[in-house]
């Protein structure tokens, strides 16, 4: 999936270690129910190729680990699919996550629905 197909519905900017988890990230879906996601950064050697991992306890609470080599920039090649959204509507992660000072990162998190089109389906 394309970002031009999708539509933002929220973007975060966390600061965090090695290790380090985040409060949730909180999601309000009024019609599927509000989604709480924390987030958790581990570090991997630098000739690892690093992944991304989803642990879900129920529909509405799931927490990220986002594997990073310790000074280097780390993005996904494709936006992750997570779940739905209000009515069905396919949910996608996106995040970029930037080394600052003294171990910390800037992880900005976005979440992306489908763009609804004028008859009210989504964009498939």
């Amino acid at each position: 999936m394309k970002e031009q197909d999708l539509e933002i519905i929220k973007s975060r900017t966390l600061v965090l270690k090695n290790g380090e988890k985040s409060g949730s990230v909180v999601l309000v879906d009024p019609v599927g129910g509000d989604m709480y996601l924390p987030f958790e950064l581990k570090y991997i050697g630098e000739q690892s190729a690093g992944t991304t991992s989803l642990s879900a306890s129920d529909p509405h609470h799931a927490d990220f680990v986002i594997e990073v080599r310790p000074n280097s920039m780390t993005k996904p090649t494709e936006l992750m699919l997570i779940g739905t959204y209000g009515k069905g509507t396919p949910l996608y992660l996106g995040f970029v996550v930037q080394p600052q000072i003294a171990g910390e990162h800037n992880v900005i998190i976005t979440f992306y629905k489908e763009k609804e089109v004028p008859d009210g389906t989504n964009n498939n």
